[in-house]
C-alpha cells in the first residue's frame, strides 16, 4: 500500500497506512475497509491480503460480499495469530464461525497470505495458496471486497495488511 485510502471507504473503524502496510487502530469487535474504487462484475470473486497480528486476540483478514453501507455484514477469512485461521459470517456485527483451520497457528508477528473465495453458496479459504476450508452458506448477496480486522488495537498491538488483491473468478482483478 502506498499513498493514502483514497479508493477505500472505511464503513468503521480507524484505518490507516503505517510503513506501507494498512493498520486498523480502533477498538471494537469486527471492523472492515471496503475497496470502492471499481466495482466487481459478480458476487463470485476472491479476496487476498498478506496479514500480520501483534497480538494473540486481533484478529486480521479478508472479506467478500459485504454490505456497501456501514452495516458489519460479510464473509470474512480471519486469522488469529496463535489459534487459528477462521471462515466466519458477519451479520449486522454478529458473528457465527462456519469453518476453522486451527493446525500449526502462524504465531504473532509472522506474514500470512489469506484468500477467500466465494463461488455460488461455496466459501473456500486458503491459507498461504493451501485450500485449508470449504464450507456452504447463502445467506450473503453483497458485492463488496476489502480488509477486516477484530479486537482492541494499541501502538503495540496492531493489525496489518499489506498487498491485497481481489478478483472475479470468472476473470479481471483489482491489486492495491
Amino acid at each position: 500500500f502506498g499513498g493514502t485510502l483514497g479508493s477505500w471507504t472505511s464503513d468503521n473503524g480507524t484505518w490507516a497506512i503505517v510503513s506501507g502496510e494498512v493498520r486498523q487502530t480502533a477498538s471494537a469487535n469486527y471492523r472492515k475497509l471496503r475497496y470502492t474504487a471499481a466495482a466487481m462484475d459478480s458476487t463470485n470473486v476472491a479476496s487476498q491480503a498478506v496479514c500480520r497480528s501483534g497480538d494473540a486476540n486481533i484478529g486480521t483478514g479478508v472479506f467478500v460480499r459485504g454490505d456497501a453501507s456501514s452495516t458489519v455484514t460479510y464473509y470474512g477469512l480471519v486469522l488469529f495469530p496463535t489459534f487459528g485461521v477462521y471462515i466466519v459470517e458477519i451479520t449486522a456485527g454478529s458473528e457465527q464461525i462456519l469453518a476453522s483451520y486451527e493446525t500449526s497457528p502462524p504465531g504473532t508477528g509472522t506474514n500470512t497470505t489469506l484468500r477467500l473465495e466465494a463461488e455460488g453458496s461455496t466459501l473456500r479459504g486458503y491459507v498461504n495458496g493451501t485450500l485449508r476450508m470449504t464450507v456452504s452458506d447463502a445467506s450473503l448477496t453483497g458485492t463488496g471486497v476489502g480488509l477486516l480486522s477484530y479486537g482492541g488495537q494499541s501502538n503495540t498491538t496492531t493489525a496489518y495488511m499489506d498487498d491485497w488483491t481481489a478478483y472475479d473468478l470468472g476473470g479481471g482483478g483489482v491489486n492495491y
